[in-house]
């Protein structure tokens, strides 16, 4: 496609839409969040997903076009495997003109309780979109999810002014995706009631059920979970153990009004992941 630059020049986010496509097409729905999620963590290209159905469907619909024009031009036993494609990709295109209720979660818990490990499985199964606070906040000193901090801005990225913008952005990330209709997951530890209650008050004001996950685990493991970070050094988050037992210090608990709408789960649990989706469906539910 390079003779032309009609062809050649397009939205990256159109490219993006075919592999999310292709995956669903293909019975690997798990596989096309998690895709798409890293896409959105390492690019910030959220605006993109205004136009991610849209693009979703007219993927579908040329690969059922190409398996149109294909079968009407081979014999034998290949007829069968293009007119397969053609159903696969045109139930796909259907599909993906239902539109998702969107909802907003936040996850409650200090560094280490195993909150993205959570919010990843509910992601596969849900369809969600996850922001991360670790991620928007290296995203303000210009780093990648992978890059790690040093000298002053290690100091800073976890400074009470970054905190304070890290929110507000999420915030704001929260308040489009949803007014796109997608159903949101933020993870951050949202240990003061000031933070939890924005978005409490955001999923009011768009009339969308909200949910806190709270995931808990036991000092022991919070720090053995740490230590081990430390070492790997392949973690997006960098929070180390001053940091923990800062957070420790300052946390405000849950409220009696705020556990009405509260999931707790213990990451020290056997984690059956269809249960525990099971359970945070059916307290979603509740609270609409």
């Amino acid at each position: 496609i390079e003779f032309s630059e009609r062809l050649r020049w397009i939205d990256v986010i159109n490219d993006v839409a075919f592999t999310v496509m292709d995956f669903q097409a293909r019975g690997q729905p798990a596989a096309a969040r998690r895709f798409l999620n890293r896409y959105l963590e390492f690019t910030g290209d959220y605006e993109g997903l205004g136009l991610l159905p849209f693009y979703e469907v007219y993927r579908a619909l040329v690969r059922v076009k190409v398996a149109a024009l294909t079968f009407a031009q081979v014999r034998g036993q290949r007829i069968s495997s293009h007119a397969d494609d053609f159903i696969r990709y045109f139930s796909a295109a259907q599909s993906l003109t239902e539109a998702q209720a969107p909802w907003l979660v936040i996850m409650h818990g200090v560094t280490g309780t195993g909150k993205s490990n959570v919010s990843e499985t509910l992601l596969e199964q849900t369809g969600a979109i996850r922001l991360r606070s670790d991620v928007e906040r290296k995203r303000l000193f210009g780093l990648s999810p992978s890059e790690r901090s040093s000298g002053e801005i290690k100091d800073a990225v976890y400074g009470t002014e970054t905190t304070r913008k890290t929110y507000d952005r999420l915030r704001v990330l929260a308040q489009q995706l949803l007014l796109f209709e997608y159903p949101v997951i933020v993870d951050a530890t949202f240990l003061k009631r000031q933070h939890r209650n924005a978005f409490r008050k955001l999923a009011a004001s768009l009339n969308v059920p909200f949910l806190i996950l709270d995931v808990q685990a036991t000092s022991a493991t919070l720090r053995q979970r740490i230590a081990a970070r430390a070492v790997a050094s392949d973690d997006v988050s960098e929070a180390d153990l001053s940091v923990l037992e800062q957070q420790e210090r300052d946390q405000e608990p849950l409220a009696p009004d705020e556990r009405v709408s509260t999931l707790r789960l213990h990451s020290g649990d056997p984690f059956d992941a269809a249960e525990v989706v099971g359970m945070f469906k059916a307290t979603l539910e509740e609270g609409t």
